[in-house]
Order: structure tokens, then sequence, then C-alpha cells
């Protein structure tokens, strides 16, 4: 019974490094994906506009309308940019 006992006590000890080095690799994984989550939501949900997120969405509303207006699509309408 002492044998057995002390055989079991021999083997948990060598898997706790490695468990720790498992819990430890789970942990930076779980970390690292919060961070990404974190930095998707900035991207989209916005809380503030910044010029250089203004000039982005101008150049695209321009690009847009030229393009339909060059199709024949669209004849009219409001455009954004100072180059239609």
């Amino acid at each position: 019974m002492t044998m057995a006992l002390e055989e079991e006590r021999q083997e948990l000890k060598s898997v706790i490094p490695e468990m720790e080095r498992y819990l430890e690799h789970e942990t930076d994984k779980k970390y690292s994906l919060q961070r990404y989550i974190d930095k998707v939501k900035r991207v989209t949900h916005l809380t503030e506009l910044t010029p250089k997120l203004v000039q982005n969405r101008k150049s695209m509303l321009v690009e847009s309308a030229g393009t339909y207006y060059n199709k024949g699509e669209e004849k009219g309408g409001c455009y954004y940019g100072e180059s239609v």
C-alpha cells in the first residue's frame, strides 16, 4: 500500500511541470486572443471620427459617385469631395 502511494506521488510530481507549461501556454493564447478581439472592436465599433477616417470615407464617396455617374446608373445626387 505504501509503495503504491509513493509511486503515485512520484508520478504526479513528474507531471506537474508539464501541466504548468500547458497552463501557461493556454493562458498566453487567451490573452493573445483577447488583445486581437479588442483590436477588432476598435476598428469595427468606432467611438470617434479621426481626420484619417473622415478622409478615407470622403475619398470612397467620391470614387463610388464617379463610378456610378460614369456607368450612367446615377445621373444626379449629392457628391462629397473636391474632384467631382
